[in-house]
């Protein structure tokens, strides 16, 4: 059997004017003195490149006596795609051996819409026809995946998108180029910032983009698009606003040291805004304390270097007045400041109850009475010059002993305590005794 094949192409025919006579599905002319002609269903098969192969077999049985041998059978086809007034057509011719059948092959490439192709073979007055239809070809297919936005952290938002290219039936995937664009708006601006790339994309059809954004104050819109061909998509993605840097109130406490000596302490936190770093930067800490009432003020600053935890600290101290001291400590950092105040209270005056002690003439050597102390300024101590009067000190309490015998008859005489505090205040208590 020999067969030609032809890839389908020609003029534009009217289907009738190129069949031959007796065009009809099982076709015509005189059996007994030409033989029979039959023509198998067409098939036709996906090349995978656009184009599909159709074949179809005629099979010629000569008349009684004589044989198929050199028998020329004529094929013509017509590819009428659906909804179109015209057509495309060819023709070729099989010389028959002795087994009788001829076979036509031949491509036709996918269009948009089914394609219809009639084929008729013919000898002499006999003639078949069969029909088959090529499907449409699909159309090329671009998506475009959601979007994304990942924190980076430092301010910097990584943005990511991927979009799969399916070709047209019959279209290769390997190594076609998917152009990508992104545009950056912060809300409120009419300015953006732009970008592209290209992503050669592989048997998966798949192209990818990753490109960074830095953070502002507003929230950023930013919108990809990725093209191929005449196929576009777009899609969107926010990126937050970046936070501000903050610096809280101070805290600040007292610590009462005693002997008149309050410490006081501060700490106040910074957060940096969004991609910054607390870690290494200064904080400066000032402080005044003004006396209540007014008076001299004291003043005084210190930097404090931040560490991970953004907290910064300072430690000063404070000696107390007779008034309240209010103490100001202002913290600073780039342009953040923050105030905050406390009060160290007044220093309370030395003083000591009863302010005179007096014995009776009937008190007896070793007879004791005591002074209460009072005051800012401990510990406290006790000083009598006189023999007959002793003076001791347990915390805040003092106690007065008479030493000697009273004398019947004896005058009053009188004895003077010194009482200081840790500042070096002195009050001097009386001491009557006989």
């Amino acid at each position: 059997m020999k067969y030609f094949k032809l890839v389908c192409a020609g003029t534009m025919l009217i289907a009738c004017a190129i069949l031959m006579v007796g065009c009809g599905s099982g076709g015509g002319g005189d059996s007994s003195t030409n033989g029979t002609l039959t023509l198998s269903t067409p098939t036709a098969t996906n090349k995978g490149d656009g184009n599909y192969n159709v074949s179809a077999l005629a099979t010629y049985v000569p008349p009684a006596g004589k044989v198929p041998n050199g028998v020329v059978i004529k094929f013509n086809w017509l590819a009428t795609p659906a909804g179109s007034a015209t057509s495309t057509s060819g023709s070729s011719t099989a010389t028959l051996g002795t087994d009788g059948i001829g076979k036509v092959i031949f491509d036709v490439a996918q269009a948009n819409v089914p394609i219809s192709i009639t084929i008729t073979a013919g000898f002499e007055s006999l003639s078949q026809f069969q029909q088959v239809t090529i499907p449409a070809a699909t159309s090329a297919v671009l998506t475009l995946s959601e979007v994304t936005a990942t924190n980076r952290t430092g301010g910097v938002y990584n943005v990511n998108a991927s979009a799969t290219y399916t070709p047209r039936t019959g279209g290769v995937t390997s190594g076609s180029q998917i152009g990508f664009s992104w545009v950056a708006t912060p809300a409120g601006s009419a300015i953006s910032t732009s970008g592209s790339a290209t992503a050669t994309v592989g048997t998966d059809g798949i192209g990818k983009l990753s490109f960074d954004v830095a953070q502002a104050t507003v929230p950023i819109l930013i919108t990809v698009t990725a093209r191929i061909g005449d196929l576009s998509q777009n899609s969107q993605v926010t990126i937050p606003a970046a936070t501000s840097a903050v610096l809280a109130v101070p805290s600040i406490t007292t610590t009462d040291r005693t002997v008149g000596l309050y410490n006081v302490s501060a700490s106040a936190t910074y957060t940096p805004q969004t991609g910054g770093v607390a870690n290494g930067k200064q904080m400066v800490f000032s402080w005044v304390a003004t006396p209540a009432g007014g008076g001299a003020s004291v003043s005084g600053s210190a930097p404090a270097t931040l560490g991970t935890d953004g907290i910064g600290k300072v430690s000063f101290d404070v000696y107390q007045t007779t008034v309240p001291i209010y103490i100001d400590v202002t913290a600073t950092i780039d342009s953040l400041t923050q105030v905050n105040r406390i009060t160290i209270p007044a220093a309370i005056p030395f003083s000591a109850t009863p302010s005179v002690i007096t014995f009776a003439v009937a008190d007896a050597a070793g007879t004791s009475k005591t002074i209460a102390l009072t005051g800012t300024y401990a510990p406290y101590t006790a000083t009598s010059l006189n023999l007959n009067i002793n003076a001791s000190v347990n915390g805040a309490t003092v106690t007065v002993t008479k030493m000697n015998t009273t004398i019947a008859g004896a005058a009053i005489k009188i004895a003077n305590i010194d009482l200081t505090d840790n500042k070096g205040t002195v009050i001097q208590v009386p001491v009557y005794y006989y």
